[in-house]
């Protein structure tokens, strides 16, 4: 995390298919898309664009120039817009190293000098954003402080946005939150979201100013 806070975007290729892993240390999101054939527009070769919507980092692909939302893969401008484009978005855990290896020991993992030069201290951010975002993010949901932490699920019912620090006490000891349509578990990586039928469904770890703006109906848990 602490070389993606300045990059903010890795690509790998995984299995045949290429992968794009995000950070934006404004919003608090980490998220990874599967941008090999994107529907209705193919392959897709995403940059930083330094560029902000409502204190959330915007990506942009050079051809065609269009601008994309980091923490749900959909266009804001350009010809993408226009055509509805959505990258699709694989499921991402975020643990710590310790737990991840445990679980996964033949990972393969970046190096921390990959050739740049570059040293990665171990927190750029400080306290930078204890006083909330430094950015103007528009009207705020007072229901939430803006920068909790949230676990934000779409769900059969509609967005919903999960206090972290709440859910995380409630799963401890092997705890299970069941409500508006799926599941939350844990285990060793963090929480995990399926459906009613296990199905795995996909959870978005973000600060609460970043999930209200994009989903201003989200219901909040508690409520």
């Amino acid at each position: 995390q602490r070389m993606l806070a300045e990059h903010e975007i890795a690509q790998d290729t995984l299995g045949g298919r290429s992968i794009l892993g995000t950070r934006c240390t404004l919003c608090g999101s980490a998220v990874a898309f599967d941008t090999t054939d994107v529907p209705g527009v193919g392959p897709l070769a995403l940059r930083t664009s330094g560029l902000l919507e409502s204190s959330n980092k915007l990506m942009f692909d050079p051809e065609p120039e269009s601008l994309l939302r980091q923490f749900s893969g959909d266009a804001v401008s350009g010809p993408l817009l226009g055509d509805g484009v959505v990258v699709p978005i694989i499921g991402l855990t975020l643990t710590s190293w310790g737990e991840w290896r445990a679980e996964h020991p033949d990972t393969t993992v970046l190096a921390e000098d990959p050739g740049t030069g570059r040293r990665y201290r171990p927190d750029q951010l400080t306290a930078r954003d204890a006083d909330g975002p430094i950015f103007p993010v528009g009207d705020t949901d007072l229901r939430l402080p803006p920068n909790v932490d949230v676990l934000g699920v779409e769900g059969p019912d509609g967005p919903i946005a999960l206090d972290r620090a709440s859910l995380e006490a409630t799963l401890a000891d092997g705890g299970r939150l069941e409500l508006a349509g799926f599941v939350v578990t844990t285990d060793e990586t963090g929480p995990i979201v399926s459906t009613l039928d296990g199905e795995p469904s996909d959870a978005l770890s973000v600060r609460w100013f970043a999930w209200a703006q994009r989903f201003p109906e989200t219901t909040v848990w508690p409520g």
